[in-house]
């Protein structure tokens, strides 16, 4: 059996891909749960997410691109986040 540390106390290779290769299976669960999650949402919404979080478009450009207050969108993705945790915890 292969040790998972070497006589330094770092960890080998075999270990490290071990670990890289799980960290990625973590993270595309991860984001196929999220993409399941905004499928849930409206167009809109879904929209605001994206733009806010993904490309990182400011508040001011998003109220500006739905015709609507910056205080509106702060609020649906205040929203959107607890959904999203929630989704996310269970």
């Amino acid at each position: 059996m292969a040790t998972m540390f070497d006589a330094e106390g770092n960890p080998t290779d075999d270990n490290k891909v071990a670990a890289q290769e799980s960290i990625e299976a973590m993270a595309a669960e991860l984001g196929r749960s999220i993409s399941a999650f905004l499928r849930t949402q409206s167009e809109e919404v879904r929209s605001m997410f994206i733009l806010r979080y993904f490309y990182c478009e400011p508040v001011e450009a998003l109220a500006a691109r739905f015709h609507c207050g910056e205080s509106r969108i702060k609020t649906t993705l205040l929203r959107t986040r607890r959904k999203l945790k929630e989704h996310l915890i269970k």
